[in-house]
C-alpha cells in the first residue's frame, strides 16, 4: 500500500470468531497502542488503524493479529509513505530566479506554540525560499540541534522538518529554525511544552474525573436488513460504567444487540436492523465523580410491504414483556455410580427473559473438557461420559435473569470397586429329622429338602432341592426330612 506523506493512513480488517476475539496491531515487531497519533477501532467483526498524518518514518510492515481461545489469524500489509517534494512548478520558478538574489524568507512558519503529551511524536514543519539556497540550522534554547536516534532532521525541497520520535519532558523549550544565505537571515520559532505522564497519572490517582465523551455517537439513516454499528469513546477516573439504552430502556448484549468495549471505545452492533429498531439510542457513562450521556437517532427505512410481512416475525420486538424469575420444572437427583459408568444430570428451567445458565462443580465454575453440557429448549444436561473417583462431588446449575436466581444441585457418589474375594471352602452340616411318622411300620421321608448357598464375589445364589422318597412298611407311614446347607 502506498500513501502520500502528510495524509491520513487507514488500514482495516474484517473477521469472525466465537468467543469474540482480541485484536492486536503491530508495526514491525512493536505493538501499536492507541494514542494521539494512532487511533484503533475495534467492533464485533471489524477493526481499523488510523494515522492522522502519515510520514516517511511510518513506512514499514503492519501486522494485525486476531485471536481467541480457539486459535488466531494474522494479516500483514506493507505500507510505503511517499515523501513530500516541491512541485515541478516550484523548481521552474526557482530556476527562473537563478539570476536573482533572494534573501531567505519563510512562506510557512512554525506554529508559535505546541502542547503534546509525553510519549507522543512531535513534528515541526516550515517552508522557506531563498537564493542561493540558504543554510538551515535548528536550535533548541539557542543551542544547535544535531540529528540523533531521538531527533530526525528532514530537508525536502523548500520544506524543513524536525521530528522528535517520542517526546519527553526534557524536550520542553524554544525551538528555532534559522535560514541564512549571503543576502540575509530568517528565523521562525515554536515553544514546545510536553505534559509529563507522571503528572497526569498522579492527578488521575488523587483527583477523580467525571466521565467525558471524546467521540460522540452520530445519527444514522439506514435501510432495513443492513448492519449498523453505533460507537463512542468515553474517558473518566475511575473507569466509567457504560450502559446502553433504546428509548430509555436498558439494552442487554445479545445476538441481536452486540455490546462490546475495548479500552475507551464502546460499541453497539446490530447485525441486521429492522424498522422496529428505529429510535433514540443513549449511552450513559457513570462513575463516582459524575455521569455523562450521549444520544443518537437511528432511522431504519422500512422494506417493501411484501418483504416486511415476511420479516415481522423474524425477531421479537423490544416491547416490554412480563418478567418472571427462573423456576425449575424438573430437578436432577443424587446419583451413585461405579467407576467407568456414564452419568447424566438433566433439569428443566424456565424464566423471562430467558435465564443465563452456568454449571458448577463443588461450588466452582465447571471448566473441565471431560464433561459435556447441552441445551435443548428449556432442558439442560450435563454428561460425564466415564466416571472416575475424582468426579465425586456436588454438581450444580444456576439460572439467573434480572428477576431472580435459582439453583439446582445433586451429589455424585462414586462407589468403590468390588473386591475379588475367593470362594470359601464348602461345609456340610446335617441335622436330625424334624419329624418321623410310620407308614405301615416303615419309616418314610415324605419330603427331603436340600438347601445349597453359593457365595462368589458378593453374589448369593440359593437353590432348593426337594426330593420325595416313600418307603412302605407294615404298621404305618413315616415322614423324615434332612436339610443340607452348603456355605
Amino acid at each position: 500500500m502506498t500513501s502520500p506523506e502528510g495524509k491520513n493512513l487507514h488500514l482495516e480488517i474484517r473477521f469472525t470468531g466465537s468467543p469474540p476475539p482480541e485484536v492486536i496491531w503491530f508495526r514491525g515487531s512493536n505493538r501499536i497502542v492507541p494514542n494521539n497519533t494512532h487511533k484503533i477501532t475495534v467492533t464485533v467483526n471489524f477493526s481499523s488503524l488510523d494515522i492522522q498524518e502519515a510520514y516517511v518514518e511510518d513506512s514499514g510492515s503492519y501486522t494485525v493479529i486476531v485471536r481467541n481461545i480457539a486459535g488466531e489469524a494474522t494479516s500483514v500489509c506493507q505500507v510505503i509513505i511517499e515523501p513530500f517534494y516541491s512541485s515541478p512548478g516550484d523548481e521552474v520558478s526557482q530556476a527562473s530566479a537563478e539570476l536573482e538574489a533572494i534573501a531567505p524568507q519563510f512562506v510557512q512558519k512554525l506554529p508559535p506554540t505546541k502542547d503534546v503529551p509525553e510519549g507522543t511524536r512531535v513534528r515541526l514543519d516550515c517552508v522557506l525560499i531563498g537564493h542561493p539556497e540558504p543554510e538551515v540550522i535548528w536550535f533548541k534554547n539557542e543551542k544547535p540541534i544535531k540529528e540523533s536516534q531521538d531527533i530526525q532532521l528532514l530537508f525536502e525541497g523548500d520544506r524543513c522538518t524536525l521530528i522528535i520520535r517520542e517526546a519527553i519532558p526534557a524536550d520542553d523549550g524554544l525551538f528555532k529554525c534559522a535560514a541564512q544565505n549571503p543576502h540575509g537571515l530568517a528565523e521562525s520559532t515554536c515553544k514546545l511544552h510536553v505534559e509529563p505522564v507522571s503528572e497526569m497519572s498522579d492527578a488521575s490517582v488523587t483527583e477523580e474525573a467525571a466521565p467525558r465523551f471524546t467521540q460522540s455517537l452520530r445519527d444514522q439513516h439506514v435501510k432495513s436488513g443492513q448492519r449498523v454499528c453505533l460507537q463512542c469513546r468515553v474517558q473518566g477516573h475511575p473507569l466509567p460504567t457504560v450502559t446502553w439504552y433504546r428509548d430509555n430502556r436498558v439494552l442487554e448484549s445479545s445476538t441481536d444487540f452486540q455490546i462490546t468495549a475495548f479500552a475507551d471505545v464502546h460499541s453497539l452492533t446490530i447485525p441486521e436492523v429492522f424498522d422496529e429498531d428505529s429510535g433514540n439510542y443513549t449511552v450513559k457513562a457513570t462513575n463516582r465523580a459524575g455521569e455523562a450521556n450521549c444520544l443518537a437517532k437511528l432511522t431504519v427505512e422500512p422494506p417493501p410491504e411484501d418483504v416486511m410481512d415476511k420479516k415481522k416475525v423474524s425477531r421479537r420486538e423490544l416491547a416490554p414483556v412480563s418478567q418472571t424469575p427462573p423456576e425449575f420444572g424438573r430437578l436432577f437427583q443424587d446419583v451413585t455410580a461405579k467407576p467407568g459408568d456414564a452419568v447424566t444430570f438433566e433439569c428443566a428451567v424456565t424464566g423471562s427473559p430467558k435465564p443465563k445458565v452456568t454449571w458448577q462443580f463443588n461450588g466452582e465454575p465447571l471448566v473441565s473438557q471431560d464433561y459435556i453440557t447441552t441445551m435443548d429448549g428449556d432442558k439442560y444436561r450435563l454428561t460425564v461420559p466415564e466416571v472416575f473417583d475424582e468426579d465425586a462431588g456436588r454438581f450444580s446449575l444456576t439460572a439467573e435473569n434480572p428477576s431472580g436466581k435459582a439453583t439446582c444441585s445433586a451429589l455424585l457418589t462414586v462407589a468403590p470397586p468390588l473386591p475379588l474375594i475367593p470362594a470359601p471352602s464348602q461345609t456340610v452340616r446335617k441335622t436330625t429329622p424334624v419329624s418321623t411318622d410310620l407308614l405301615d411300620g416303615y419309616p418314610s421321608w415324605s419330603e427331603s429338602e436340600i438347601t445349597q448357598t453359593v457365595t462368589k464375589t458378593e453374589r448369593t445364589v440359593s437353590r432348593i432341592f426337594t426330593s420325595e422318597e416313600r418307603y412302605l412298611s407294615s404298621g404305618g407311614e413315616s415322614h423324615h426330612s434332612t436339610t443340607i446347607t452348603t456355605e
